[in-house]
């Protein structure tokens, strides 16, 4: 598997033979430098600035719950996280904050039935220090992060799922939902606009934080059905 920084020169890479390493590949010179990760992980995240790769290590063996953090230059550090106190259940994975500073973890809702037919309720995202893995802040986004490209640059709105069938657009501030979105795969243009693409039509959709269609722009043919990533530069 193959995880391309935003900026700059460098993708992590994983092996099956080499679970418990994570790969810095070079993609002028190819060579891969193996760190040791000590655990297997889960989600593979690089920083919005392409400096550092975010991990969420679990050790079924232990129980250790921690992130793990990768510079460019092949250091690695892991924080382990309270279970008991930082509750997570369902899916749990690690997701930057738009400054690269902190990293976010969805907190369970005690006080809601969880069932196994449908994704656990949340009560917000607990915030740690990406430097030290100090336990920062709990704000108000009940749901999980859809992905490194789902904070607007301001940070002040983010998508998430988890809550309904459909994608949610939310303010971070208070946790209001602005209005629901047709996929969560969506990357910013900018504080107030978004773009996405439209299944096997292949079609790069724009729209705006009201959901108004702004701008459609069919992609090749031969792109139909292939899974393609966008990312801002």
């Amino acid at each position: 598997m193959v995880w391309a920084a935003p900026r700059g020169n460098l993708a992590a890479v994983w092996d099956g033979d080499r679970a418990r390493e994570i790969g810095l590949l070079d993609l002028g010179t190819r060579a891969v430098k193996w760190v040791s990760t000590g655990i297997r992980f889960g989600d593979v995240q690089w920083s919005p600035d392409g400096s550092r790769v975010l991990l969420t290590l679990f050790d079924k063996d232990t129980g250790r719950f921690s992130f793990g953090i990768l510079s460019a230059d092949g250091m690695f550090r892991d924080y382990e996280v309270d279970r008991q106190r930082y509750l997570c259940t369902d899916y749990c994975a690690f997701t930057w904050l738009p400054d690269g500073q902190e990293v976010a973890l969805p907190q369970t809702d005690l006080g809601a039935p969880r069932s196994e037919a449908e994704p656990h309720l949340r009560r917000g995202l607990q915030l740690f220090s990406a430097d030290g893995g100090q336990p920062t802040r709990l704000i108000p986004v009940r749901g999980d992060v859809a992905g490194p490209a789902a904070w607007s640059p301001d940070g002040r709105t983010v998508v998430i799922s988890g809550q309904k069938r459909l994608p949610l657009l939310v303010e971070v501030a208070d946790g209001r939902i602005v209005r629901d979105l047709p996929t969560a795969d969506v990357v910013w243009v900018s504080d107030d606009r978004l773009c996405y693409l439209d299944g096997p039509r292949s079609n790069a959709i724009l729209i705006d934080r009201n959901g108004r269609e702004l701008d459609r722009q069919p992609l090749p043919k031969e792109l139909a059905f292939l899974k393609i990533s966008v990312a801002p530069r």
